[in-house]
């Protein structure tokens, strides 16, 4: 060691003392850190699980396999007694026999965020046709017991296809775009394809129809280039129209895109919106434009492309219900194809019982604004309003069934023949009026039961006594017997109270025996 080196330059020995406290300072720091870390941690533990179903895609065919999936998040819990969601209408192919986890631990400012996530893969086919809900699972986390959210899907029938593509536009290559049943409307390529820009197509099923007739319409937005969102700007307007939602293909909450060749170029086209229409009047009716905006990020979020989009205004034709063989008092809303059924709960009730009256209308058209087959005045029952029940398939928004349930209450004793019910509507495809029945039905009332007495001495003013009886061939009136089918705030009802009373009184008979009367003596 150089001797002519500067003292400060060398290195001081620490007292022991400054040591211990230096290395207590560092521990006590440590010690925070974990309690800062694990704070979060046991935060994110009061958190409820997040349970849910998603299906491959909302859209299917009859007998066609498609993945469910059930997710459970959770923050290190434990986990029980999982049961796996109701598939009514549905076929499991494949089951899973054990979840798949995950842990995910994320560390922060904050601090530490543990997410432990369960999922079972199912592969099922649809076994009929309409809509078909799935759902809920159950499972027991920490021994509380939670339920999934339910998944609807619609099932189209076989030899049927969802609507994913459009019919192809002029001078498109009709190989990469192949038409699903739609007749070959509005394919004239608009100015936008022209110039090798993105557009929205809106194409009708129908542009000539009657008046209720039951038609639809999608819009197809067509993506020059990919694009990561759109941004529905403003959405048609269908004024004269009764509209209904139609659900649109989507897979994992994306579009389903198909490849059409336009003008030489390739886009990608998807479905984004669907409405069954209901024309209200005759006329030319018109749909206006939808505007929505386009948009691409980079890997950091950030917009590089926008773009604004636009559909044409869309005339349609509708033609008034010829007046020919109309039925008086012809319901417009009538249109389409229906069946009909009418059944009761019972033949025989009694008098002050009621029965339910239900009427089925099934097929397809305007189900929701359909009128109900009136019933006629029934002398001696009394009816009430009818609860109504109506079910659409949102595959199609024009095809389901409408139940009306109608309480019937007999007002007195006899038999009462429910006649037959009538549903005038008008076919469009073989525009004819046609009408559906349900046959009449036979109903018994009989005399007064339980129920009709305890509802008119319900219904009796609240402190007025019943009126005297009078006796036969005159004299004073007798006073009416109370009531003993009525419980008093005493007790039980006096009926019942009274028949205890008799058995008591000839069970001592029997034990007592024959009563003896004493006899004098002579001469007494």
């Amino acid at each position: 060691m150089n001797a002519s080196a500067p003292i400060a330059s060398l290195p001081q020995r620490q007292p022991r003392v400054k040591r211990r406290t230096a290395l207590t300072t560092a521990l006590a720091s440590m010690l925070l850190v974990v309690v800062m870390m694990a704070a979060p941690s046991r935060a994110a533990h009061a958190e409820p699980p997040r349970f849910t179903i998603e299906v491959e895609q909302n859209q299917v065919n009859v007998g066609e396999g498609f993945v469910v999936q059930v997710s459970l998040g959770v923050s290190n819990d434990e986990v029980t007694d999982y049961r796996p969601p109701e598939f009514k209408g549905l076929r499991v192919l494949q089951a899973a026999r054990a979840p798949n986890q995950s842990t995910q631990m994320q560390f922060g400012g904050a601090g530490m965020f543990v997410q432990v996530t369960y999922s079972w893969r199912y592969e099922v086919a649809a076994t009929r046709a309409g809509s078909v809900s799935i759902g809920p699972a159950r499972v027991k986390v920490n021994g509380q017991d939670f339920r999934s959210s339910v998944a609807t899907i619609s099932a189209l029938a076989a030899g049927s296809a969802a609507v994913n593509s459009p019919p192809p536009l002029a001078n498109s290559s009709p190989q990469l775009a192949p038409t699903t049943g739609n007749s070959a409307r509005n394919t004239a390529a608009p100015p936008e394809a022209t110039s090798g820009g993105s557009f929205i197509r809106v194409v009708p099923e129908k542009e000539k129809l009657f008046v209720g007739e039951a038609t639809g319409a999608t819009w197809f937005l067509y993506m020059n280039q990919p694009h990561d969102k759109y941004d529905t700007v403003m959405e048609p307007r269908m004024e004269g129209f009764w509209t209904e939602e139609v659900t649109t293909p989507s897979r994992r909450g994306s579009l389903v895109l198909t490849q059409e060749v336009v003008e030489g170029r390739p886009y990608q086209v998807g479905a984004i919106l669907k409405k069954a229409l209901f024309p209200l009047k005759p006329g030319r009716l018109v749909i206006t434009a939808m505007e929505a905006d386009l948009s691409r990020s980079d890997f950091f979020g950030m917009a590089v492309s926008k773009q604004h989009v636009r559909s044409p205004v869309t005339t349609i034709e509708v033609l008034p219900l010829p007046s020919a063989g109309q039925p008086p008092g012809f319901d417009l809303a009538n249109v389409g194809r229906f069946s009909l059924t009418a059944r009761v709960d019972r033949s025989d009730v009694n008098v002050g019982d009621a029965i339910t009256l239900t009427i089925d209308i099934a097929g397809r058209g305007n189900l929701r604004k359909v009128a109900l087959p009136e019933i006629p005045k029934l002398i001696g029952w009394k009816a009430y309003d009818p609860r109504v029940n109506t079910v659409i398939d949102p595959a199609t928004g024009v095809t389901g069934n409408k139940s009306a349930e109608i309480l019937l209450l007999p007002e007195r004793p006899g038999t009462v023949q429910i006649p037959t019910l009538v549903l005038n509507f008008f076919d469009p495809e073989t525009q004819q009026y046609e009408r559906a029945e349900a046959p009449g039905r036979r109903h018994r009332r009989r005399h007064h039961g339980r129920g009709h007495r305890a509802a008119r001495l319900a219904a009796r003013p609240r402190g007025v006594a019943p009126r005297p009886l009078a006796r036969a061939g005159g004299g004073r009136p007798r006073a009416p017997r109370a009531d003993l089918g009525e419980a008093g705030p005493e007790g039980p009802p006096r009926r019942h109270l009274a028949r205890r009373l008799s058995l008591a009184a000839a069970r001592r008979l029997r034990l007592r025996g024959p009563r003896r009367v004493p006899v004098g003596r002579r001469g007494d």
